[in-house]
């Protein structure tokens, strides 16, 4: 599995600090979420889709 959320924040021309302040969710795990270091909860995954307007199959890969 693999998450996308750097390359959405990117297309959507987002800083971690912009997308911290959209959804709620700190910067640090943001930049954990996006190094691979840790696996989100349900609700942050939640909280970054609706920041980044995408669905959770847009942020996740499955295959991966």
């Amino acid at each position: 599995m693999k998450i996308n959320l750097r390359e959405l924040r990117k297309q959507n021309n987002l800083s971690i600090y912009e997308l911290e302040r959209l959804s709620g969710v700190d910067k640090s795990t943001i930049s954990r979420i996006e190094n691979n270091e840790m696996i989100p909860t349900v609700l942050i995954m939640c909280r970054l889709c609706n920041a980044l307007h995408v669905t959770l199959d847009e942020m996740v890969d499955y295959k991966k």
